[in-house]
């Protein structure tokens, strides 16, 4: 048994995996994970981070048995980026994560949480980059943040119209008609440069956007543990 921990900037989560099969997906505090750990007694397992939690790291360096996430590991894909040592875990674990689901296709993964990253992976298995902009609720909280008067519009998960009539319902507009279609310009211009391009949807709002975009000539899939299917195949890459 391995074990994937994945701690993200809003949501940590645990997975068991059976070689490559995923078992079992626990979304956690950060306090129950250590505890998770414990109880599913891994063979082995892999630590990655994009926020620092000392207790977490600590206790896991304790284990003996975790590799903690590097770039400096072996990895199944050639990463062709200028900046690897800036480049985020959950990217590379995403371009991993597709590449072993649709291997010999070009495939472009847009992760739809906090930030919204773009990163292509071709079908000779090397990463080229992408893009990164704000998430949703980043754009909704950057309105009030930056303006005397905008209130502070929370997310709802539904296609608002194109023209809001109220200042929250124009707040919503803007912000989810703007996501969507900097979603579907970018997906048409890396298709310019790779053809027959899948393109792979992830992260916390990825089954919305799946509702309401679709690709002509593309197939679109939303697969909501790829980074954890990623980080496993690292995981097994590497021992």
């Amino acid at each position: 048994m391995n074990v994937v921990i994945d701690i993200g900037n809003t949501l940590t989560k645990v997975a068991s995996f059976d070689n490559d099969r995923l078992i079992d997906v626990y979304r956690l505090n950060d306090d129950e994970v250590l505890s998770c750990i414990q109880k599913i007694n891994p063979q082995c397992g892999i630590f990655s981070f994009v926020r620092e939690i000392p207790e977490i790291q600590s206790g896991i360096k304790k284990m003996g048995k975790f590799i903690f996430f590097s770039a400096d590991l072996r990895m199944p894909i050639e990463l062709n980026y200028q900046s690897i040592e800036t480049l985020g875990q959950d990217r590379i674990a995403n371009a991993v994560g597709a590449n072993v689901l649709y291997p010999k296709q070009n495939n472009l993964i847009i992760d739809i949480g906090t930030c919204i990253t773009y990163d292509v992976v071709d079908e000779n298995a090397v990463y080229h980059g992408g893009a990164i902009s704000p998430g949703f609720d980043m754009r909704l909280r950057s309105l009030h943040h930056y303006t005397s008067k905008l209130p502070l519009v929370e997310m709802s998960l539904s296609k608002p119209p194109k023209i809001g009539k109220t200042t929250e319902g124009s707040i919503h507009s803007g912000v989810v008609n703007g996501v969507l279609a900097e979603i579907k310009q970018i997906t048409d211009d890396y298709t310019d440069h790779f053809e027959n391009m899948n393109v792979i949807l992830t992260g916390g709002h990825s089954s919305f956007v799946k509702s309401i975009v679709e690709f002509e000539k593309n197939g679109i899939f939303a697969l909501e543990n790829l980074t954890l299917i990623g980080l496993n195949e690292i995981l097994r890459y590497n021992v």
